[in-house]
C-alpha cells in the first residue's frame, strides 16, 4: 500500500471570526488522516480568540501583526513541513471527502502540481446559493493540464479549492506585494511550468456574504493589472505574454478613453513593443505634460472623427505681438512626433521636426 503524504490546511483569518468556526469545523470533519490544521491570526481586532477557543487543542494558532492575506498563508505555510497544502479561507468550508478525493487524483497525475474542485455557492448560514442569483461573479470554463494561456485571461481556481504539492512552490510562496490577486499570480507562476489537474465535483463551498474581498472592485481590478503586468516582466512564455499585452492593450485604451491618462500611460508602457500604431500615438499624447497634453488629445479625437479640415491655430489675437510657444520634436518613422506636432501647431506653437536630440536643441 503507497504511502499517505501528509496535508496542512492553511487558514488564514483577519477579523473573520463570524465563519472561521465552520472552515475549522469542517477540516477538522475530513476523512483523511494525515490533516494538519494551520490558523494564522492576522493581527485580527475583532472576537476571533473567542471563536476559536473550542479548537485550542486541535489547530495550530499562529500569531502576527496585520499584513495581509498574502503574507498570512506564506506564515501558514511556514510553520508546517507537510508534502501538501490545502488553501481553505476562514469564510469558506470543505465537504468531508475533499482532501480525501484531491490526494487520489494527485497521485495518480504525477504531471501536475495541483488538484482543485469545483465550487457550490453558500449564504451567511451555509445554505447553498445557485449561480447566477446573486453578485457574485459567475465561474470561468474550468481547465486543466496545460493551461497557463486560458489562466492568463481569467483566474479559474477558487483558492479555498486548491490542494498543492508544497515543492512546487520553490521558494517564491505568495506575492505580498499584491493587494487582491495573490492567488491568481501563483496559480500562473506555477502553471508557466506544471500541468493543473481539475475535480469535477463541488467539494468546496464558497460562502457569500457582505465583506468578500470580491466586493472591493476597485482593489481587484488594480490587482488584476497587476498580475498580467507581472507575466509581461517574467516573460517565460511567449504565447503566454503575447495574451497579457492583448488584454492589458484593450485596457489601456479603455482607460484612455476614459481620461485615465496615467493609468493608461502605464498599461501603454507595459505593452510595448505590441502597441499598433493608435496605441503608439496614445502613449506619445499620454506622456506629454499636462499643458501640452490636452491640445494634442483635442487634436487626435478631431482627427478620429474627421473634422481636421479648416482647422486654424487657436491664438489670441490680443498677444498678436507676442512670439509663438516654440517646440522642436524629433522625426520618427511611425509618425507619432509628428501627430504631436500637428497637435501642438494646430493651438498656436511654432513646431520644428527634428532629425534628434542634437538638433533639437539647436532649433530651440
Amino acid at each position: 500500500m503507497p504511502r499517505l503524504p501528509t496535508v496542512a490546511a492553511i487558514i488564514p483569518c483577519f477579523n473573520g471570526a463570524r465563519f472561521v468556526g465552520a472552515a475549522i469545523k469542517s477540516a477538522l470533519a475530513q476523512t483523511y488522516p494525515l490533516l494538519e490544521i494551520v490558523v494564522v491570526d492576522d493581527g485580527s481586532t475583532d472576537d476571533l480568540t473567542d471563536a476559536l477557543q473550542p479548537f485550542q487543542d486541535r489547530v495550530k494558532l499562529v500569531l502576527q501583526p496585520h499584513q495581509g492575506l498574502a503574507a498570512a498563508r506564506n506564515r501558514g505555510i511556514r510553520e508546517t513541513e507537510a508534502e501538501l497544502v490545502a488553501l481553505l479561507d476562514a469564510d469558506d468550508q470543505w465537504h468531508p471527502d475533499k482532501i480525501r478525493r484531491q490526494v487520489a487524483v494527485l497521485g495518480s497525475r504525477p504531471d501536475c502540481c495541483l488538484v482543485y474542485t469545483a465550487r457550490q455557492l453558500i449564504g451567511d448560514a451555509g445554505e447553498p446559493i445557485r449561480e447566477g442569483t446573486t453578485w457574485y461573479p459567475l465561474p470561468p470554463e474550468p481547465v486543466q493540464g496545460e493551461c497557463l494561456v486560458e489562466l492568463v485571461r481569467a483566474n479559474r481556481l477558487m483558492s479555498s479549492s486548491v490542494l498543492l504539492h508544497r515543492t512546487a512552490l520553490g521558494t517564491v510562496w505568495f506575492d505580498e506585494r499584491l493587494a487582491a490577486c495573490e492567488d491568481w499570480d501563483l496559480w500562473l507562476r506555477l502553471a508557466e511550468h506544471h500541468h493543473f489537474a481539475y475535480l469535477e465535483e463541488a467539494l468546496t463551498d464558497i460562502r457569500v456574504h457582505d465583506s468578500n474581498m470580491t466586493m472591493d472592485a476597485s482593489r481587484m481590478y488594480q490587482s488584476s493589472l497587476q498580475v498580467r503586468e507581472l507575466v509581461i516582466r517574467r516573460g517565460r512564455r511567449r504565447d503566454a505574454v503575447v495574451q497579457a499585452q492583448s488584454l492589458l492593450l484593450a485596457t489601456a485604451h479603455r482607460e484612455y478613453e476614459a481620461g485615465n491618462i496615467a493609468t493608461a500611460r502605464k498599461l501603454y508602457r507595459a505593452c510595448i513593443p505590441a502597441l499598433g500604431i493608435d496605441g503608439w500615438r496614445r502613449y506619445a499624447v499620454s506622456s506629454l505634460p499636462a499643458s501640452l497634453r490636452n491640445p494634442a488629445l483635442a487634436f487626435w479625437r478631431r482627427l478620429r472623427i474627421g473634422e481636421t479640415a479648416g482647422l486654424t491655430p487657436r491664438v489670441d489675437v490680443s498677444d498678436a505681438g507676442r512670439p509663438s510657444p516654440h517646440l522642436a520634436v524629433v522625426e520618427d518613422e511611425n509618425s507619432v512626433r509628428e501627430l504631436i506636432g500637428d497637435a501642438l501647431a494646430e493651438n498656436g506653437y511654432e513646431v520644428d521636426l527634428a532629425a534628434d536630440g542634437a538638433e533639437a536643441l539647436r532649433l530651440c
